[in-house]
């Protein structure tokens, strides 16, 4: 397995590798060693097992072969077997060895693995305590005052009575007098075409001349254009009055209407 040390500023064909990159291909690295001494120890368990077994055949063999020759066959057997087959029990013993301290290796590199991730845990804890801390400290500045509070509540208060008066306001049916006599609404409505014709005839009127006027003779032209302004000013008064009377008219027809919806209101 071939291994790459992180320098600074130093980019690989796939990119610059971080600080997080490299926590994680050692943790992988870690990982897959685990995985190499566990093959290794199973496969060390596999010949143990087979030199087990063989141990065990001829130890029977030669118990069944001195069975007749000696009081104690499985003694003798054992001697023998252990005089002739000492590189076999040598293997063994090795193996067995070698498979403790691998078990051994598997449980340093696992508690390794649990260390870093205690150790990124508590980073994390910490950080988010740090960033806890910060925002009880910002929102114990901005923490209003009990003056500021009272305050609030007052205009809070204000503010829904406010509500509460137009609410009421809106939800009270409006009194409207359907008492109102016709003659005198009449006699306002004469008065005031009467103001209005009144101020438009003082507008047409002249100004009081300010020096002697001298009087002069009319001529036949100035006779025609008086003739003329009489008659405009009858054609004014007859259209006037039929204004007058329209003006009327419509203003009885409005109070009609206001009358019908005051009623369907009413109602």
């Amino acid at each position: 397995m071939k291994y790459y040390k992180k320098k600074k500023d130093v980019k690989f064909g796939w990119g610059e590798i971080t600080d997080a990159e490299e926590k994680a291909m050692r943790q992988m690295s870690l990982k897959l060693m685990i995985i190499y001494l566990e093959q290794q120890k199973d496969d060390m368990g596999e010949e143990i097992k087979q030199l087990t077994e063989f141990i065990l055949n001829v130890t029977q063999q030669a118990i069944e072969k001195y069975k007749h020759k000696y009081d104690n066959p499985r003694a003798q057997a054992c001697k023998d077997i252990l005089r002739q087959y000492q590189s076999t029990f040598n293997r063994k013993k090795l193996l067995v060895g070698r498979q403790a301290r691998f078990q051994q290796q598997i449980h340093n590199f696992q508690n390794i693995i649990e260390h870093i991730n205690d150790i990124e845990t508590n980073q994390m804890v910490f950080r988010e305590m740090k960033a806890a801390n910060e925002i009880f400290k910002k929102l114990t500045s901005e923490q209003p005052s009990l003056e500021e509070i009272d305050a609030m509540m007052g205009n809070f208060e204000n503010i829904a009575a406010q509500n509460k008066d137009v609410s009421d306001r809106l939800s009270t049916p409006l009194q409207v007098s359907t008492d109102v006599d016709d003659a005198v609404i009449d006699k306002e409505y004469e008065d005031l075409l009467t103001q209005q014709y009144l101020d438009e005839l003082d507008s047409d009127m002249p100004d009081v001349p300010t020096h002697p006027v001298q009087s002069k003779k009319p001529t036949l032209q100035e006779d025609r254009r008086d003739d003329n302004k009489d008659e405009d000013h009858k054609s004014l008064e007859l259209s006037e009055e039929y204004q007058a009377d329209t003006n009327r008219k419509d203003t009885q027809s409005k109070r009609t209407s206001k009358d019908k919806s005051t009623i369907l209101l009413q109602q």
